[in-house]
C-alpha cells in the first residue's frame, strides 16, 4: 500500500485545501492539526485526522514511520499576532519546525514542502519586484521566524539530506479563510463583514497594495513541486506577479457580490504591516512550468459563494 502524505495544519486556510487537493489526485492524507486556529469542517472527506502538536516529537515521530512526504502548514499564520506575543511566534513557527525535522531526520522522511511568507522582504519602494535573491529586511518578529524556519530546512538539508521546497506566500485567498479574524487574512475577513453586514476597520487610506493568489493556486504549485526534483533545496515566491490596492481589491469585491462594504476610515496602519508587495515569479514559473491563474474575478465569485455557505450552516 503506498504510503501517506503528512499535512501538518490541515485544519488551516492553506493547509485544508492542500489536503483536498491531494486527495483528489488518490493520494493517502494524514492531518495532523491542535486545532488551535483550523476548524475540524476544514478538513476533507477522505483524510485521516490526528489532533496534537507537531511540537510532540514522540507523537510525530510515530506518525511518520507511515508517510513519504511532508507538508508542513501548521503555523500562527499572523503578523499582528507574532508582533504583539513574539515569544508565542517563536515557539509555534520556530520551535515546532525544528521538532518536526529532528522527528523527519530520525524517521528517514526527505520530502518536506514549507510555507515562506513575502513578509521576509519587508518594505519595498514602488516600483520595486521583489525577487528570491533579494536582501532581507524583516520588519516583524513572525516574518524573522520565517527567515529562521529558511535556514533550518537548509542546514538540515546540508547535514542530514533532507529535502525542502520553501515557498515564499504573498496573499493567499479563497475558500476556507476565516472570515471573522482581521489577523488571519484580509479578504475572508472583508468577505465576512460584507456578507455580516458588519462595519470593515481600514487601516491606512487603502493604498497599501499586495500581491494575490488563489488558494487552488497554492496548491497546485506545492502539488507539482513534490514531484519536480529540480525544486528541491529552491526558494520559490509564491504570487501571481500583479500589484493590487486594498481600495481596489475592495471595489472588485463589491463589484462581483453587487453589495457595497460598510467602512470605518481614518484608522492608522497596523502594526508591522508593509505597504507594498509584488513579487517576481518567473523561477517558479521556470522550475515548475507554472503560471498562476489571474482570474480574480471568478475566484472572488467562488470564495464568496463559499462564504455565503459557510455562514449559513
Amino acid at each position: 500500500m503506498d504510503k501517506k502524505v503528512l499535512v501538518t495544519g490541515g485544519a488551516g486556510f492553506i493547509g485544508s485545501n492542500i489536503a483536498k487537493r491531494l486527495i483528489r489526485d488518490g493520494r493517502r492524507v494524514l492531518v495532523l492539526d491542535n486545532l488551535a486556529t483550523g476548524h475540524k469542517n476544514n478538513i476533507p472527506a477522505g483524510a485521516d485526522f490526528i489532533e496534537g502538536d507537531i511540537s510532540n516529537y514522540e507523537l510525530v515521530k510515530n506518525i511518520l514511520s507511515e508517510v513519504e512526504a511532508v507538508y508542513h502548514l501548521a503555523a500562527s499564520a499572523s503578523v499582528i499576532i507574532g508582533a504583539k506575543n513574539p515569544v508565542f511566534d517563536l515557539e509555534n513557527n520556530v520551535k515546532g519546525t525544528i521538532v518536526l525535522l529532528n522527528a523527519m531526520r530520525d524517521s528517514g522522511v526527505k520530502k518536506i514542502l514549507f510555507p515562506s511568507s513575502s513578509t521576509v522582504y519587508g518594505q519595498s519602494e514602488l516600483p520595486y519586484v521583489l525577487q528570491e535573491n533579494q536582501k532581507l529586511n524583516p520588519m516583524s518578529p513572525y516574518a524573522v521566524g520565517k527567515i529562521a524556519d529558511e535556514y533550518y530546512l537548509r542546514s538540515y538539508a546540508n547535514m542530514y539530506g533532507l529535502e525542502p521546497v520553501i515557498f515564499r506566500i504573498f496573499n493567499a485567498f479563497g475558500p476556507g479563510q476565516d472570515l471573522d479574524n482581521s489577523d488571519q487574512g484580509i479578504t475572508g475577513y472583508v468577505i465576512g463583514c460584507l456578507l455580516q453586514d458588519k462595519e470593515f476597520v481600514l487601516h491606512g487610506d487603502g493604498s497599501q497594495t499586495r500581491d494575490y493568489i488563489y488558494v487552488d493556486e497554492v496548491a497546485e504549485a506545492f502539488v507539482r513541486a513534490e514531484k519536480t526534483p529540480q525544486a528541491v533545496n529552491q526558494i520559490m515566491n509564491l504570487a501571481c506577479g500583479a500589484r493590487t490596492s486594498l481600495n481596489d481589491w475592495m471595489n472588485l469585491i463589491e463589484e462581483v457580490s453587487n453589495k457595497k462594504i460598510e467602512k470605518i476610515t481614518g484608522n492608522q496602519n497596523r502594526l508591522a504591516d508593509v505597504m507594498h508587495y509584488q513579487a517576481d515569479n518567473s523561477k517558479l514559473q521556470s522550475i515548475l512550468n507554472f503560471k498562476p491563474n489571474i482570474d480574480f474575478k471568478n475566484q472572488l465569485l467562488k470564495t464568496i459563494e463559499w462564504a455565503k455557505t459557510e455562514l449559513n450552516k
